[in-house]
């Protein structure tokens, strides 16, 4: 046997050359579309990138957004996606826009590959590429989440869950260390890539390992192997693991859920859950050519034509003798579920569980159930395995046909409307951004705002004048020092102000910056108790009479700190 056909999965490489078809337009086109959900990640990967530059390799603050006065959205917001994209724009040189397509590339390819894998140890090899060709080619995984949404986090969110899945399955199945870890690692990837993903994924990776290891037993087969329940303590430790590493994030965001307004977003108007339902006529539709001529192109809220006839094909195996499994279940019952959660069939269940509301648009959903959808299509393959003298043939060709439909079926989402240059990014663009009255703190809802701003300050024009002159951000509230005060910044870091301060009187020191659980001001060293300023939440400390070095500083709390333990 030659050396390509002994250690090449051609299987591998068709899941290879399926994720490239897919993100073609990322590879011959240069930047990324303006006036989508992208801009604003591209922007919270600059932040990183500039706190990187600056010493602190893990920020929980944006210092530069909601007009210079920080927003904590790096507390709450999974941050990997723009670690990945940060840390490739400073190695290469490309800057954060070239980072977040980086990101949306590497997803794709991880995808593709992940279903592969995920089908090839559930059907075979070849079912396997045709499972890849589906979850890629999703018209919500091809188009809507990469293009029109520019999703950065949640693209490569739902990029990991396939190789997830297939880790998790791998150690149910033979218990293995090195499945242990990486089935914690990727479990771990997933919390810190995407907060809504990582709950829907979570619950779907649970319900799939219960079922495997509690119900498919109860019926014999050859595929669970001699001793299913084995290593259900192995499972258990590798899920111990992903939530341990990801610890330093989920933790802390959780215990801070209370000093910010989070209940912003799942409220009235525009997040209003009720408009946002989509029709069975619409999910089950093919999708459109775009009309160029459109000031606002329409795209179809759909699953794909091909992968829910594929999908359906693969079901009706359950009615095979020969073909019957009781994972095919699981994604049947997976699959209704997820359309279910889309359809205004489940307004009754949106409205009494109020976790739901967070989730803001039913078309979220279209993701996990392609994920659940993509095993389903695979699994139609294996039809042909009931002619046992053609078998190696039919299957070939069977799939080959498959992915060919998919690909034809997803034709009309491969070539996006053009897109210009993005441009420079600088934090003076990002508050000229907030200035138009557009997704303030990078977030739409306020969601992140802290609780004790009661009233959204508007900019100030000190704070504007030093972004536009490159820094230092003076936030100094200067309007308020006693006459004859002074107070000179010393130095500046993305965490951290230093001033000297001379004063013949004590007074309240104000600085233009929002207060969240983690700032501390010191006077020559001394902690200060801070009092938050009322309605706009600003910082605000005592200072004596006389010359100070004063200082503010954001520190990590207990349970930070305990978290990264």
């Amino acid at each position: 046997m030659s050396f390509p056909r002994r250690y090449i999965d051609p299987g591998l490489v068709c899941a290879l050359l399926i994720g490239t078809l897919a993100v073609w337009p990322l590879l011959t086109r240069t930047s990324l579309p303006t006036l989508t959900d992208a801009e604003m990640h591209v922007y919270r990967v600059a932040e990183i990138e500039s706190s990187i530059r600056q010493g602190a390799l893990y920020p929980r603050w944006a210092p530069d957004f909601y007009f210079g006065y920080g927003y904590p959205v790096f507390n709450f917001y999974s941050p990997l996606s723009y670690h990945v994209a940060a840390y490739y724009g400073l190695i290469t040189g490309l800057g954060p826009v070239a980072g977040a397509k980086f990101v949306l590339v590497l997803a794709a390819y991880l995808g593709a590959v992940g279903m592969y894998l995920f089908g090839r140890d559930r059907w075979g090899a070849i079912p396997g590429v045709v499972s890849s060709a589906a979850f890629t080619f999703s018209p919500y995984i091809l188009y809507i989440d990469r293009y029109a949404r520019g999703d950065v986090p949640q693209a490569f969110a739902l990029s990991l869950a396939p190789l997830m899945m297939w880790t998790f399955d791998r150690l149910r199945r033979t218990g293995s260390p090195h499945h242990l870890a990486l089935s914690g690692v990727f479990l771990a990837a997933l919390i810190l890539s995407h907060p809504l993903v990582a709950l829907v994924i979570y619950a779907l990776l649970l319900a799939f390992l219960a079922w495997e290891t509690l119900i498919s037993p109860l019926v014999p087969q050859t595929y669970l192997g001699p001793e299913p329940r084995r290593y259900i303590p192995q499972l258990a430790m590798a899920i111990g693991l992903g939530l341990g590493l990801a610890a330093f994030y989920w933790l802390p965001a959780g215990f801070d859920r209370g000093a910010v307004q989070l209940h912003n977003v799942a409220g009235p108007g525009y997040f209003d859950f009720h408009k946002y339902f989509v029709s069975l006529r619409e999910l089950f539709s093919p999708s459109n050519y775009f009309d160029l001529g459109a000031t606002e192109p329409k795209f179809q809220y759909n699953l794909g034509l091909v992968q829910w006839i594929l999908a359906a094909v693969g079901m009706v195996t359950v009615f095979s003798r020969r073909l019957r499994r009781t994972d095919t279940f699981f994604f049947i019952f997976a699959a209704v579920g997820f359309v279910y959660l889309i359809t205004q069939a489940s307004v009754n269940f949106w409205e009494e569980i109020p976790l739901m509301s967070f989730f803001q648009f039913h078309t979220r959903f279209l993701a996990p159930a392609a994920l659940a959808f993509a095993p389903l299509a695979g699994n139609a393959v294996r039809w042909v395995e009931r002619f046992d003298d053609v078998r190696l043939r039919f299957v070939t060709g069977a799939g080959a046909a498959a992915v060919a439909a998919t690909v034809f079926a997803a034709m009309p989402l491969l070539y996006p409307p053009e897109w210009g240059e993005f441009g420079p990014v600088t934090p003076l663009r990002m508050i000229n951004v907030e200035l138009q009255g557009r997704a303030l703190g990078t977030t739409s809802a306020n969601d992140f705002l802290p609780i004790d701003v009661t009233v959204t300050p508007k900019a100030q024009q000190s704070v504007l004048d030093s972004y536009a002159a490159g820094g230092p951000i003076d936030r100094v509230n200067r309007a308020t020092l006693p006459d004859g005060a002074s107070a000179k910044l010393l130095e500046q870091r993305p965490f951290y102000d230093k001033f000297e301060v001379v004063s013949d009187a004590d007074f309240v020191f104000r600085i233009f910056l929002f207060y969240f659980p983690g700032w501390t001001a010191r006077v020559d060293g001394q902690p200060v108790s801070i009092d938050v300023a009322q309605p706009e939440g600003f910082i605000t400390f005592k200072v004596p009479a006389g010359k100070h070095i004063v200082e503010l500083r954001f520190e990590e709390t207990l349970p930070r700190r305990v978290a990264w333990g």
